[in-house]
C-alpha cells in the first residue's frame, strides 16, 4: 500500500487533542524557561570570556566548547543521570532536569556569540567612553551590551527557535512534552501517521510565525545594521 492508498482517519486522533495540547503546553514551558534562564547566563558568560586572566578564560572556554560539542540528546541524558546524584535529589523531576540541560546548551551558544560580537565591537567606542569618565560597568551596560544585542538579535532568535525544536528530545527522559505525548496517543490509537502529521502541523504553526516575526524585526529601524 502506498501513501496515496493509505486510509487516513484523524477521528481517533482528534479525540486525544486535549492531551496533545497539554503536551504542547509543556513544550512551551520548557522553551520559555530555557530561554529565560539561558539568555542572561549566556550573556554574562560571554562577557566573562573577555577576561584578561588567562586561567579563568581558559577554563570558561573549555566549558563552553565542551557543552557546544555535546549532542543535545547526550547532554539531556547526562544531566538526567548526573545532576540528581550531584545535588543529592534522586527524585528530582525530569522536567526540571530537561530545563537545566536545554539551558546549558543555549547559554553555551549564546556565550560564544556574545564573545565573538564583543571582540568585534569597535574599541574606539569603549576608549571614548572611558576618556569621558564613564566607568567600565556603565560602558558595558549602556553602550556595549545594547549594541551587541542589536547585532546578535537574528542569531539569538534562531537559537530560541532551535531550543523550541530541541525540546522534543526531552521525551527520552519521559517528559510529557508534545512528542512524548504524541507517542502515547500513537500507542492508544495505532495511527502513527495521523498522530505525527498533527504534531508536525503544530510545530509548523509554532515555528513559521516566529521565523516570519524575526525577519520582520530585522527590517525594523532598531535592528538594522548601523554603518
Amino acid at each position: 500500500m502506498n501513501i496515496f492508498e493509505y486510509p487516513w482517519d484523524f477521528g481517533p486522533v482528534w479525540a486525544f487533542l486535549p492531551i496533545l495540547l497539554q503536551g504542547l503546553w509543556i513544550t512551551v514551558k520548557l522553551t520559555v524557561l530555557s530561554i529565560v534562564f539561558g539568555t542572561p547566563v549566556g550573556i554574562l558568560l560571554g562577557l566573562a570570556l573577555r577576561t584578561r586572566i588567562f586561567i579563568i578564560r581558559s577554563i570558561l572556554l573549555f566549558i563552553v566548547d565542551a557543552i557546544r560539542s555535546l549532542p543535545v540528546l547526550i547532554l539531556i541524558l547526562w544531566v538526567y543521570y548526573f545532576i540528581p546524584v550531584l545535588i543529592g535529589m534522586p527524585q528530582m523531576e525530569a522536567f526540571w532536569l530537561a530545563v537545566i540541560a536545554l539551558t546549558l546548551n543555549l547559554s553555551a551558544f549564546i556565550a560564544d556569540v556574545v564573545r565573538a560580537s564583543t571582540n568585534a565591537f569597535p574599541r574606539g567606542y569603549i576608549d571614548a567612553a572611558n576618556a569621558s569618565g564613564i566607568s567600565s560597568f556603565y560602558t558595558y551596560r549602556y553602550i556595549v551590551i545594547p549594541e551587541v544585542i542589536r547585532e546578535i538579535f537574528p542569531i539569538l532568535a534562531l537559537l530560541y527557535i532551535s531550543i523550541l525544536k530541541l525540546s522534543s528530545l526531552a521525551s527520552v527522559i519521559a517528559v510529557y512534552e508534545l512528542v512524548h505525548t504524541a507517542d502515547r496517543v500513537r500507542v492508544e490509537t495505532f495511527q502513527a501517521l495521523e498522530v505525527f502529521s498533527v504534531v508536525a502541523f503544530i510545530y509548523l504553526l509554532l515555528v513559521m510565525p516566529l521565523s516570519a516575526f524575526v525577519r520582520f524585526m530585522e527590517g525594523t529601524k532598531y535592528f538594522k545594521r548601523r554603518a
